[in-house]
């Protein structure tokens, strides 16, 4: 039996045709300004540590490019987090269309992308 008030993670009603589609849609769901200043989020496991997965306003609002692989998995999406928001509302999925190559290789390319460019402010 699941604790009920562990933070569940619920789907945008939106299936995505593209990342940055995805992207924009968290971005406006947390209140983010096109064009305003983010700050990098790094990864935390050990498969992407010192890599750039995402962008945050502070440590409460964020969002994080993520994949899973398990089979009926969700595949390369976006995780909008807002801590603010009650349990319930914190965690949403952007779920984005199965791409041309590998959803895995996207997500890898992206952070890579992400990551070269360094610390820079999004």
């Amino acid at each position: 039996m699941t604790d009920p008030r562990e933070t569940r993670e619920r789907k945008c009603k939106v299936l995505h045709p593209t990342m940055p589609d995805a992207i924009r849609c968290a971005e406006r769901n947390l209140g983010i300004a096109p064009g305003q200043k983010l700050q990098p989020y790094w990864g935390t496991t050990s498969q992407n540590a010192g890599m750039i997965v995402g962008w945050q306003v502070s440590p409460r609002k964020r969002w994080r490019l993520d994949y899973d692989a398990s089979p009926g998995g969700k595949g390369p999406h976006i995780n909008e987090e807002n801590f603010d928001n009650p349990p319930h509302l914190a965690k949403t999925a952007h779920l984005i269309a199965r791409p041309a190559i590998s959803g895995e290789l996207q997500v890898i390319l992206q952070q890579k992308k992400w990551t070269s460019a360094g610390s820079v402010e999004k």
